[in-house]
């Protein structure tokens, strides 16, 4: 197979826009004419971005070829394959090897064992290159003037950490995988059981530079990025008669040195400020994100044939109990060391450990058909999303939560 992709992007903003961080708090301060960023007598911003208005545009060219070749050998199953891949814009020449084997154990379609040894390499995103073409913001920092309590104007900081997002210059993320599996007929239906170990590498990273003056950093972009992720997957399933019944359970483990650039790959998040943890001083890209532990998963559906064209379906699923890191939404000061500079912030935002509880949630659907003039149908059906109203927190600092129960009603004709 052949695959040739040919895409253009735009950017555009289309006034200044200004992001205020570090508040000061002085009950001498005089704002004069700042309304914004200011209040009298009681703080004001000492830091802020200006994002420019700008406008970019961007076009890239991405081309592939691949090919496999399906073997049998009596009850063994092989699949090799390879793909070649390359952009006009990273200009790298990828070599991808895909292998994919199974066996019959007893020949019988009973019992079968799945393995596969694969690599896959990031997709070039367009984002990336128009990333290169936006003009960057500029950091900005004011203090007070002495002796009079009254501000500063805004000056340019002398770093600008923007400017150094240069992706055309670095090699292509890829990834190796491992997967292993058992595909077994068990009590009238079939288990499912399969591992992944995934092994990233040449990942985008941030290489930092030395500590300087008022504890800022520059960083570089590179290759330095590496992570692992681990994940089981059971899963048995058997329909007999009017019924059909699935349950699975699922675990992963990831592991990372390096924050993911694909989140915010246009704008840059502030991840060179310094944050409270565990009664620490740390940069808040040093959070102990390189180990996420996600909650098990278990999910099971069943639908049901019922009298008079009704068809009911239930969507369990539950969600065991997990550590996150949250920010908590609190300031506490920095040490005195630290306050030498009083154009300096004095504080800095705390971030804690948070125990996530486990939660349940059903979904409903009840739908009932019938069958009118030769292959005509109607269809009517409701639907129950979240039946008890459970309060599913999905973003604690910022009290995002799942929806909440949630009715559908529907009516479909075929023909």
């Amino acid at each position: 197979g052949l695959d040739f992709e040919y895409i253009r992007g735009r950017y555009e903003r289309t006034e200044t826009a200004y992001i205020y961080r570090e508040p000061f708090f002085s009950d001498a301060v005089v704002c004069g004419d700042d309304l914004i960023g200011c209040v009298e007598g009681e703080q004001f911003f000492s830091q802020r971005n200006v994002y420019p208005e700008t406008s970019a545009r961007a076009s890239m060219t991405r081309m592939a070829a691949h090919a496999e070749n399906q073997i049998r050998i009596g009850d063994f199953g092989l699949r090799p394959g390879l793909r070649l891949s390359y952009d006009d814009f990273m200009e790298n020449v990828n070599l991808a090897p895909r292998l994919a084997a199974t066996w019959d154990v007893f020949g019988d379609d009973r019992t079968r064992l799945i393995a596969g040894l694969n690599r896959y390499y990031g997709q070039t995103l367009l984002t990336y290159k128009l990333r290169e073409a936006i003009t960057p913001y500029q950091p900005q920092e004011r203090g007070l003037q002495a002796p009079l309590p009254t501000l500063d104007d805004w000056s340019d900081a002398s770093r600008n950490l923007a400017q150094i997002s240069r992706f055309s210059s670095l090699d292509t993320p890829y990834s190796d995988e491992i997967a292993a599996g058992i595909d077994q007929q068990l009590l009238g239906g079939r288990l499912s059981l399969k591992f992944v170990y995934r092994e990233g590498k040449d990942e985008f990273a941030r290489r930092y530079g030395d500590l300087e003056e008022g504890g800022l950093r520059s960083y570089t972009l590179s290759n330095d990025g590496r992570s692992r992720h681990r994940s089981w997957r059971a899963t048995w399933e058997r329909s007999w008669k009017q019924h059909f019944l699935s349950v699975n359970t699922s675990w992963r483990r990831s592991e990372t040195n390096h924050e993911d650039f694909d989140a915010s790959v246009i704008e840059d998040e502030e991840t060179d400020g310094r944050i409270w943890y565990r009664d620490q001083l740390i940069f808040r890209d040093q959070l102990p994100d390189d180990v996420d532990d996600f909650p098990v998963e278990m999910r099971l559906t069943w639908i049901a044939k019922l009298p008079w064209g009704l068809t009911f379906t239930n969507f369990t699923t539950f969600r065991s109990s997990y550590d996150r890191v949250v920010n908590t939404l609190r300031q506490q000061e920095l040490p005195p060391a630290e306050k030498d500079d009083p154009e300096q912030a004095q504080s800095a935002p705390v971030y804690a450990d948070r125990r996530e509880p486990s939660s349940w949630r059903f979904d409903w659907k009840l739908s009932w058909e019938k069958k009118m003039f030769r292959e005509q149908r109607i269809r009517v059906h409701l639907e129950i999303n979240n039946v008890f109203n459970e309060k599913i927190s999905t973003e604690p600092t910022l009290l995002q939560y799942e929806t909440g129960r949630q009715l559908w009603a529907g009516a479909d004709y075929l023909f």
